[in-house]
């Protein structure tokens, strides 16, 4: 078993490099493995490129997997940050109890008029979740909806993730801490 350290961000990975700007108001869902029960206290991501025109967010959140590793029910919506400029975002003083299991982190953008901001992504795999790739594909797939509809700006979180969502190799991550 991997040991929680309180404060560090999860999944942890050795690094990260830009990505594309994201697509307004889809799920990019990334997989976490969870060890041990733990209470996770933030979420957050990393923002290289910011979102331009209108009120550009983020929103994040938390969903169960569905038994398929596919993203499944929701856990709890975490709510947004601000996207308008670079770096850590991040939303504290949350309360996230997860017992061991496999998870997804799902961040959305939102609000942004002009250009959609660009997060970094993971440059390599992300740990342990490799193996886990039902399609055998790159271990750093994630899930990106194709239907705008289940993420529309100013909503919360659809309650269960949209049946579809294509893969995308570049992960799009969201972190909890």
């Amino acid at each position: 078993m991997v040991p929680v350290i309180a404060g560090t961000y999860y999944p942890a990975t050795p690094g990260y490099t830009n990505g594309s700007p994201l697509n307004a108001n889809y799920g990019y869902a990334t997989p976490l493995v969870v060890d041990v029960e733990h209470t996770f206290t933030g979420i957050g991501v990393n923002i290289a490129a910011a979102g331009v025109g209108g009120a550009p967010v983020m929103r994040m959140a938390v969903y169960n997997d569905n038994g398929s590793g596919y993203p499944g029910s929701l856990v709890q919506d975490c709510g947004t940050v601000d996207v308008t400029g670079t770096g850590g975002k991040e939303v504290t003083g949350l309360t996230i109890k997860l017992s061991p299991g496999l998870y997804w982190l799902v961040c959305s953008p939102q609000g942004a008029t002009t250009t959609q901001p660009t997060p970094r992504i993971a440059n390599s795999t992300i740990p342990p979740f490799g193996d886990l790739v039902p399609q055998g594909g790159n271990p750093n797939t994630v899930y990106t909806s194709s239907s705008v509809a289940s993420f529309p700006t100013g909503s919360p979180m659809a309650p269960t993730f949209p049946a579809g969502a294509v893969l995308d190799n570049n992960a799009y991550t969201a972190l909890l801490a």
